[in-house]
């Protein structure tokens, strides 16, 4: 079999085709991926790819497909000058460039000042990428904390530091150093900076009520069947991530006594209230205030 010339003509042409495809693809995976914030808060992937080399092949690629297609036009110089010049007949063509220019115009313009129906297009990306945004997850990811150094993350929880590294060790965590930011934790050690954060970040009581109640149940319903009612102190504070000293000096500090043994409802019903309210008021910043 004799082998024909190598063509470089015939290999920009491929280029151009396959690099074509490629930015095609991608192009379609970042018009519906979610926004930075919320995809490096989930750590999420399509096909094992993170959005930010999902955005860098398609970079790469864009730039290959500017080299290739200079390179083409170069190749086919001649006949592209045919289109529009002829030296028997001289400008011609004029209809087809003049049509070609006010379309890509049309295109480049509704880019700009958003108008409809093109606009369309750019609302529709939009809410591709919003509907990977939960209303819960947005709030706590405004702040972008997997760029927040574990330190700093646990001061504005108010919690406290020796307690939340000990916790995270037991669960396995691997921490090289507390003022790594949460994002590097938890790529070190395979999780979302998502799931990091729900494991520091100590559970509300109005959230435990609100998952473990039912239609019609009220307060002490709820507590009684699954809640803060039949817990020790001392669960409770490995529960909210609290250290148990600073949880026992609140409830001293609300008037009753108390060891790490002591069950929350016996405490409420010595102050007269429920046991979610106790809990509420161990949690609460003006408890957190008279302490200091």
């Amino acid at each position: 079999m004799v082998q024909s010339k190598f063509s470089y003509r015939i290999l920009t042409t491929l280029f151009v085709t396959f690099d074509f495809l490629i930015l095609l693809f991608t192009g379609v995976v970042l018009y519906v991926v979610p926004p930075g914030r919320v995809a490096n808060w989930i750590n999420w992937e399509l096909f094992g790819l993170e959005k930010g080399q999902w955005s860098a092949v398609h970079t790469l690629s864009a730039l290959l497909f500017l080299i290739v297609s200079c390179i083409h036009i170069a190749y086919n110089w001649k006949p592209l000058m045919n289109y529009f010049y002829k030296k028997a007949s001289g400008v011609h063509r004029v209809r087809e460039m003049g049509l070609a220019m006010i379309i890509c115009g049309i295109f480049v313009y509704s880019g700009i000042s958003s108008s409809k129906p093109l606009s369309y297009v750019l609302e529709w990306g939009e809410k591709f990428k919003n509907s990977w945004v939960e209303e819960k997850l947005s709030e706590q990811s405004r702040g972008q904390p997997q760029h927040q150094s574990l330190v700093s993350t646990v001061e504005k929880l108010e919690l406290d530091l020796a307690f939340v590294v000990e916790k995270l060790r037991l669960e396995g965590f691997q921490i090289q150093s507390e003022e790594d930011t949460l994002e590097e934790i938890a790529n070190e050690n395979g999780v979302s900076p998502k799931q990091l954060f729900a494991l520091i970040e100590p559970p509300t009581a109005e959230n435990q009520v609100q998952t473990s109640s039912t239609p019609g149940q009220s307060v002490e319903e709820s507590l009684s069947g699954k809640g803060y009612g039949r817990k020790t102190m001392r669960d409770l504070s490995t529960e909210l991530g609290k250290p148990l000293e600073a949880m026992l000096t609140k409830a001293e500090q609300q008037g009753v006594s108390t060891d790490g043994d002591a069950l929350v409802k016996d405490l409420a019903e010595k102050l007269g209230i429920t046991p979610l309210e106790f809990v509420n008021s161990l949690l609460s910043k003006e408890s957190n205030s008279a302490s200091q």
